[in-house]
């Protein structure tokens, strides 16, 4: 789609410019050297003409794109919104089905290093003290 209106675009450049140069100037400067010869009145008033046929056509080319962009916005919010709808579903199931979302930054898994050394330091500790009693209260045979 958009090649078809970069192609479009080029092709009425190219004329607008073949137009001004080669048709518009040189007839423009010959009705205004013999303003009373009609000839070149009415050339100038053709090329006129189709300078003003290919602006009208690059006006509508310019519609024609901005009408795309404005339909192919629209798809994209209707997605958008699809999208989001989607979303709130699955986080509605998710909550239903009992599923957390875990969220894997650094300072939850700190936490979670931290506590593991302490219960495990805690563990020992608790089984040295305990071996110590039972050592103190064992009679030496």
């Amino acid at each position: 789609m958009s090649n078809q209106y970069k192609n479009n675009v080029k092709e009425i450049k190219n004329t607008l410019n073949s137009l001004l140069t080669n048709e518009f100037i040189p007839k423009y400067n010959l009705s205004k050297q013999n303003p009373t010869n009609n000839t070149y009145k009415q050339n100038l008033n053709r090329t006129i003409a189709d300078i003003k046929l290919n602006l009208n056509n690059l006006f509508n080319t310019s519609t024609k794109l901005q009408d795309d962009i404005d339909k192919t916005n629209k798809r994209i919010r209707n997605l958008g919104g699809k999208i989001n709808d989607i979303k709130s579903e699955n986080a509605n199931l998710k909550n239903t089905l009992g599923i957390k979302d875990i969220e894997n930054d650094t300072s939850k898994e700190m936490k979670y290093d931290y506590q593991e050394i302490y219960t495990n330091r805690y563990v020992r500790n608790w089984g040295i003290v305990l071996l110590i009693a039972l050592l103190l209260l064992k009679k030496p045979v």
